[in-house]
């Protein structure tokens, strides 16, 4: 399957519709009934183990076991020169089994406990317009040019996973892939575990100096060459991932039924630091690295910190994308073309735990010579999980399917995924810093609601919209209270709602979004806000 577009259903053809993508449908897991409804309307499924490893190996086929002439799995409309290259590479091996494949775990033949070819684009492009690039620390986000065909060149991606030995603290597991016949490529060919929960010390192991020059800029009032925005937005729940509700009886090995992996949100008690998802956006001044990377390596690091009132540290983040994270044996051999380049990463997403408080958010980014930095407030509030409550609305630019998240998994498992992913309906949300739209264009947006009662009881959960002109002062939308039932998962306090709303009608200026949940005990909960423009 290649990439497509998102749907005509996604432009704006109604006043008000939950988000949809027109994409990979996951199959949903069997073993919780509120999340097997193989439905649209549940949360997306996905499980991960403790210990659970998944890896994405791509499979190609001998050029000699092929016609020389069989150019049929090129995909059409390419120009001729690169039609002519891709004619040159294997064929992908689609309809293995994984009779097909051992797999080994620190040279030791482990059991493949999950299997399932997945129909991904061969370079990862994960939308239209971006590539989703994952760490054990956080997601990169590179934006990409149009390239039709090029980017989205057909392969034969497999999932496959099983259950390791249990790890020590910081130590590192090779993995090796044996396809009979075939040539394979993993996505990864180690993984290793934290020593602790510092992910700076964890990041840059080797980078003291550029990470004392980082922590001193970020402390500093220079602003720096590149241009750094960041904003912060606040949850009460989390991603919970496992792979099976009990392990086999004879193996003590979590033996999969014939299902896909689930993914399952909980929300906090009141004593729990809340999910804050961290969003950073940037701009380098070299946004294109010679390929291939050269030896001394490109590469943009960032380190994140937040501070109490008082100056103390209260929690910090940091991670490292460099040129060599973008390639795959296809671009390998595409990049071969004299002068070609890769793009470099745009934005970060990540998450940290913070408890109730008002901290200040400091971001620096830096290739290693040019620096900048974003400082912004940031405030907590409490939670009281006997309340309805709302969460902060992220207001988003970045769309994708969320059956993505099985291959966010296979780049660090067994870490676990960070940001949790903010899904509603099969749609995985990405925040934006800027909401600023183009005309005739939708607004995106997703929030939670937590709804103690519905753990024990079915109460009706309503949302209300309001939309207000800054500049006049003049309310545009007023929607009155509309039921949450479509995204309600039974026994489940935590109800994800991701929506559109046509602006179609708005002139272009500054509005704000208000939302406010309520339910059929007469409840309220705050009100929540945020601001978006549409241009011209």
């Amino acid at each position: 399957m290649s990439s497509r577009s998102l749907p005509s259903a996604l432009v704006s053809l109604a006043l008000l519709l939950p988000l949809a993508v027109d994409a990979q449908t996951p199959t949903n897991g069997s073993e919780r009934a509120s999340q097997t409804a193989n439905s649209t309307t549940g949360i997306p499924t996905f499980y991960a183990h403790s210990r659970q490893v998944i890896v994405e190996a791509e499979v190609w086929d001998h050029v000699d076991n092929r016609k020389a002439d069989d150019a049929s799995w090129v995909p059409q409309g390419l120009p001729a020169s690169l039609t002519h290259i891709l004619k040159r590479l294997p064929p992908p091996a689609h309809g293995l089994t994984a009779k097909d494949f051992n797999l080994f775990d620190n040279g030791v033949e482990q059991k493949i406990n999950y299997f399932k070819e997945a129909d991904f684009p061969a370079v990862g492009v994960t939308t239209d317009q971006w590539r989703l690039d994952v760490t054990a620390r956080g997601i990169w986000g590179v934006l990409l040019p149009s390239l039709p065909g090029l980017a989205y060149a057909s392969s034969a991606t497999y999932l496959i996973g099983y259950v390791p030995p249990a790890p020590q603290p910081g130590e590192c597991h090779t993995i090796q892939l044996v396809v009979r016949n075939y040539y394979a490529q993993l996505n990864r060919t180690q993984y290793c575990t934290l020593k602790n929960s510092d992910a700076v010390d964890a990041a840059m192991p080797e980078e003291t100096k550029l990470e004392t020059r980082m922590r001193n800029f970020a402390n500093s009032a220079a602003r720096g060459s590149i241009h750094v925005s960041t904003a912060a937005f606040t949850f009460w729940s989390s991603g919970v991932f496992s792979l099976v509700n009990a392990p086999s009886s004879n193996m003590n090995v979590p033996v999969l039924p014939a299902a896909d992996f689930t993914y399952v949100v909980e929300v906090h008690d009141s004593k729990a630091p809340a999910t804050v998802q961290v969003v950073t956006e940037f701009t380098l001044s070299e946004q294109m690295w010679d390929y291939p990377c050269p030896k001394n390596g490109s590469a943009v690091h960032i380190l994140g910190m937040v501070y109490k009132p008082n100056g103390e540290l209260e929690g910090q983040f940091g991670d490292t994308f460099t040129c060599d994270m973008v390639t795959t044996p296809n671009t390998e051999a595409l990049m071969k073309i004299p002068g070609a380049k890769v793009f470099t990463p745009s934005r970060f997403d990540t998450q940290m735990e913070l408890r109730p408080g008002d901290y200040e958010l400091r971001v620096v980014v830096t290739d290693g010579k040019n620096f900048g930095r974003a400082r912004v407030p940031l405030r907590v509030e409490p939670f009281d999980g006997r309340q309805l409550t709302i969460s902060d609305l992220a207001v988003g630019a970045i769309l994708r399917d969320s059956s993505w998240v099985v291959r966010d998994a296979a780049s660090v498992s067994p870490a676990p995924l960070v940001p949790t992913p903010l899904v509603s309906k099969n749609v995985q949300f990405f925040p934006a810093i800027d909401a600023s739209l183009r005309k005739h264009n939708p607004l995106s947006f997703y929030l939670e609601i937590y709804e103690p009662l519905l753990e024990t009881g079915d109460p009706a959960v309503y949302y209300q919209l309001r939309i207000t002109d800054l500049k006049s002062g003049s309310l545009v939308m007023n929607t009155g209270p509309m039921s949450a039932a479509d995204w309600v998962v039974p026994g489940n306090a935590v109800i994800p709602i991701g929506l559109k709303i046509d602006t179609e009608k708005l002139k272009a200026g500054t509005y704000k979004l208000e939302v406010q949940a309520s339910d059929s005990a007469a409840r309220q909960s705050e009100l929540r806000h945020a601001s978006f423009m549409i241009k011209r």
